[in-house]
């Protein structure tokens, strides 16, 4: 991004309309993609078992899976903005020597 000169406020961020679930396609991708991340924590091997059994289920009917996989659905998530801000992460090792009996 660029730089805003000292004591410059930044621009208000422009209100979605009510039904903009983006990056999501629906209000329903997201439930999903909440329920099973955030609240069931569901094991990326489990919900692949229940999204190819809701897959299965829409066969029927002629249409397509909300998401085909859990790493589809966790990309969405990845895409998710929170305000101006894209959902960043960083890995830290601590490299330094260790004690043979560390105090807990």
């Amino acid at each position: 991004g660029d730089f805003l000169p000292n004591r410059a406020q930044p621009e208000p961020c422009q209100p979605k309309s009510p039904d903009d679930w983006s990056p999501y396609n629906s209000r329903l991708e997201f439930e999903l993609a909440d329920f099973t991340y955030t609240h069931s924590q569901m094991s990326a091997v489990s919900l692949n078992v229940l999204l190819e059994l809701w897959a299965a289920s829409l066969v029927e009917a002629g249409r397509c899976p909300i998401f085909s996989s859990c790493q589809e659905m966790y990309q969405t998530i990845d895409d998710t903005d929170v305000g101006d801000v894209k959902w960043q992460s960083f890995t830290v090792k601590y490299t330094g020597d260790m004690e043979a009996n560390p105090t807990p």
